[in-house]
């Protein structure tokens, strides 16, 4: 599909969720990775890697610190979608957006939930904008890089697993993911959210 159909498809049809499954079938896309097998702090951190757009980073960092060489790293994508889908297992979708609020904040417990879901909800809101920034609850302005906004998107269809998002086929939403988490990539943050909203569903639908 061209570019500026899929931007056409997700801005007709992103916001107006329709009740009722996709018609494509669903391959999961998260099957041939290994699911992290660490404590919540752990898989928090490889989270925000993902969603920063840094994992390429990290593992070049990881090889140059270590004297062995020659074994093989997680491929960034089934990675980040396996860490995406533990998390979702987990009922932990808003911990990444209590993090990214709490560094600079003074805060008591009674603020931990409206904060960390006013960043989700201005995370998705940006996105559908297909903004390439966004104001945080801190009152900084934040980059929306693609990564983000798929995290931001996986969670929110995990939670909306039979609302449908026209336009996409699976290949598409694949191919989207793709170069979402390509190292420097210059998607926008409205692919992101979009195919992360039909990996999610895909990955709920699997889960039940």
């Amino acid at each position: 599909m061209p570019t500026g159909a899929i931007m056409r498809a997700f801005l007709l049809c992103c916001v107006a969720f329709l009740a009722g499954p996709t018609s494509a079938e669903e391959a999961p896309i998260w099957a041939t990775a290994l699911l992290p097998q660490a404590m919540d702090r752990t898989l928090l951190s490889e989270r925000m890697v993902c969603a920063a757009g840094q994992f390429h980073i990290a593992t070049r960092t990881h090889l140059q610190t270590v004297s062995e060489r020659s074994f093989a790293l997680p491929k960034v994508v089934p990675h980040c979608l396996a860490v995406l889908a533990e998390t979702a297992r987990r009922e932990a979708a808003l911990d990444l957006y209590w993090r990214l609020t709490v560094d600079n904040v003074l805060f008591d417990a009674r603020q931990i939930g409206p904060l960390q879901s006013d960043e989700f909800r201005t995370v998705l809101a940006a996105a559908q904008a297909n903004a390439t920034t966004y104001v945080s609850m801190t009152g900084e302005t934040r980059a929306l890089p693609c990564p983000l906004a798929f995290d931001a998107g996986f969670h929110y269809g995990a939670a909306r697993p039979s609302a449908q998002v026209a336009g996409l086929d699976v290949s598409e939403r694949d191919r989207l993911t793709a170069t979402c988490f390509e190292e420097g990539s210059a998607l926008p943050s409205a692919y992101g959210l979009t195919a992360g909203i039909l990996a999610g569903q895909a990955w709920a639908r699997a889960a039940n």
